[in-house]
């Protein structure tokens, strides 16, 4: 193996933990999120041009800061906004580029999109999503390390 195609390779695992529904059902290129394991989100709700939803229906109205019987829930519940950090069914050289790309990822240049795979709360909800969803195969820990490694390498992507 080349040493191009092995730092290309750091964003294997970064790839995999977007890829789990618990990420990928909100970054999606659709007007609605999903939910659960990539069902439709019932209420129908839309994602909105700011990416919290529309009039009555949006993400605030049923999610919370905490998860609760409900509806599961973190600080800032939102999606993308359109267009931005499309994790669903993206090839991984499409979403590394998209990743690494300001215009793209929502104006975070490499440090601050380091940050936000490492402290961002809406993130971490990943891994504490309660009852009956499942978390990423990758803890956060090793998630912020892959993400730190694939930064520090340049953000090579795969072809």
């Amino acid at each position: 193996m080349n040493a191009a195609r092995a730092q290309a390779g750091l964003f294997e695992p970064v790839f995999a933990v977007t890829q789990h529904p618990r990420c990928s059902n909100c970054h999606t290129d659709t007007a609605a999120p999903l939910q659960r394991d990539g069902r439709p989100h019932q209420p129908a709700v839309q994602r909105g041009d700011a990416g919290r939803g529309v009039a009555r229906l949006t993400c605030a109205s049923c999610h919370k800061d905490r998860n609760t019987v409900s509806a599961p829930g973190a600080p800032d519940w939102h999606m993308p906004k359109a267009g931005q950090a499309v994790f669903r069914n993206r090839p991984a050289g499409d979403l590394c580029r998209d990743l690494r790309d300001p215009q793209r990822n929502g104006g975070l240049q490499p440090e601050a999109l380091g940050r936000h795979f490492a402290e961002d709360p809406l993130i971490g909800w990943a891994w504490a999503p309660g009852v009956g969803r499942s978390q990423p195969a990758m803890d956060r820990a090793a998630l912020v390390a892959a993400v730190a490694a694939w930064l520090r390498a340049g953000a090579p992507c795969p072809d």
